[in-house]
């Protein structure tokens, strides 16, 4: 079957850093901004969120335009993800723990070779307990 992969910050991270996460995915880059749409959250709490994302090299800050951006491993992951599919035999077992044609992938070794496969020759490992990974089922000709 054409699956295809996607990945979500790991459940580890609390809501300030998946929607910091989330807003920078979606364009918004002013640290400025972010901290003032997320007024609920104390300025120590959005950044300390800031620089763990930053720290695990999942987002980049530019301190002098005071702007993050997604890191270039996540840019690269993204990419791959987006623009292609794969034919993935999966077993009846897993396709059963499907929800939404979506198996959310948490254990480590299988991110590990998932992320491999997705970008041959890039060292991502620093990634793996940052990123749950996703394989949805579809493709280019289910599109």
């Amino acid at each position: 079957m054409k699956v295809k992969f996607d990945f979500t910050l790991s459940q580890r991270f609390g809501v300030v850093e998946r929607t910091v996460f989330e807003l920078v995915l979606r364009g918004l880059t002013s640290a400025k901004q972010i901290s003032s749409i997320m007024w609920v959250f104390s300025d120590e709490v959005i950044a300390s969120a800031f620089q763990k994302l930053v720290n695990l090299q999942i987002l980049c800050a530019d301190l002098e335009a005071q702007t993050l951006a997604l890191s270039e491993p996540v840019q690269a992951l993204i990419e791959k993800c987006l623009e292609n599919s794969y034919d993935l035999e999966i077993p009846d077992n897993l396709i059963n723990l499907m929800l939404d044609d979506r198996l959310i992938i948490d254990d480590p070794k299988t991110k590990a070779v998932i992320i491999a496969q997705l970008l041959p020759g890039i060292k991502l490992g620093f990634l793996i307990n940052s990123l749950d990974i996703s394989i949805s089922v579809g493709g280019e000709g289910d599109e």
